[in-house]
């Protein structure tokens, strides 16, 4: 029976139609760039451009679900950093609920890390490592999860960070990247996560993976597994450093509106290989939302406010 997950992110929303049993029978994702992280630390609340963006996501999503015969109600939606630092939030989602009667579950960064770190897993095959490091860029926060996958599945150790595509652009157009990210740095010990192999998830990196991949239309298929390795990602940030946006679009279609946000990504990640001494970076196409849709459910221990 198909099942549904919306993960709201900071610069994405993302819809999850699928059927898992032990297995994925079957996964499709449905996505939507809003921005809705765009200047939060100015502001500290959603502006109207992205939430007007992010209704029409969810009208958009709305007829996907019906489509697929699942209800509002059935449909497991969570929202992360961005919403856990503005002040508008309430009024977003509770007009979110009025007009498409989707539940939303704001979770902390330990949930976020338990469902995206399941999700991951989920796409085990059988060289699975039986421990991995993970990394999630998101547009507003960036998670660390230490993770074992036998003799059972267990978050280790997580850790989330104030940086990410959306919040590393605001910093750029600032000038204040370089400074930024080295406070977060110095408030942060990411010693224990250091690896030479570090699995990525999420958006820049999946669309990273694609740019390396020379792909003019994206694919999950093809870029699931990818590996690229530490200086893969420093020579495509120099390649396309100078680019405009519409260059950038030229190369590389399928970025629509994230080519707004992947030079900010591609700067996070070597931020982060470089803390870690990281050799390689493997890309997943699983995460939050296939954790959430898994799971059914939002665990009390990982809920901060349901709206």
């Amino acid at each position: 029976m198909k099942r549904a997950s919306i993960d709201v992110g900071s610069n994405t929303i993302l819809l999850l139609v699928g059927e898992y049993d032990k297995r994925w029978i079957s996964n499709t994702t449905y996505c939507h760039v809003t921005g809705l992280g765009k200047d939060i630390d100015k502001t500290k609340s959603f502006a109207s451009g992205p939430m007007k963006l992010s209704f029409a996501a969810f009208e958009d999503y709305s007829a996907i679900l019906k489509k697929n015969l699942i209800t509002p109600q059935n449909v497991v939606v969570t929202a992360t950093e961005a919403s856990r630092v503005v002040t508008n939030a309430d009024e977003f989602f509770s007009s979110a609920k009025a007009r498409f009667g989707f539940d939303t579950i704001l979770i902390n960064s330990n949930g976020e890390a338990y469902y995206t770190a399941l999700g991951v897993v989920s796409a085990a095959s059988v060289n699975m490592p039986s421990s991995l490091t993970i990394l999630d860029i998101g547009g507003a926060s960036t998670e660390l999860m230490q993770v074992e996958t036998e003799p059972q599945f267990k978050v280790c150790n997580s850790m989330s960070l104030p940086i990410g595509s959306v919040r590393g652009t605001d910093w750029m157009r600032e000038g204040q990247f370089e400074a930024n990210i080295a406070q977060v740095f110095k408030s942060y010990d990411v010693s224990r996560y250091k690896t030479k192999h570090l699995v990525c998830v999420a958006g820049s990196m999946t669309a990273i993976g694609a740019m390396l991949k020379k792909l003019t239309a994206y694919s999950d298929e093809l870029v699931q597994r990818h590996v690229l390795s530490f200086s893969d990602l420093v020579k495509l940030y120099e390649q396309t450093q100078r680019l405009k946006i519409p260059q950038l679009l030229a190369q590389f279609p399928f970025l629509g509106k994230r080519a707004e946000t992947i030079r900010a990504g591609l700067k996070v990640g070597i931020a982060i290989g470089q803390q870690l001494g990281v050799e390689t970076f493997e890309i997943s196409t699983f995460g939050l939302r296939h954790g959430t849709l898994m799971a059914g459910t939002i665990e009390e221990e990982y809920v901060i406010k349901r709206f």
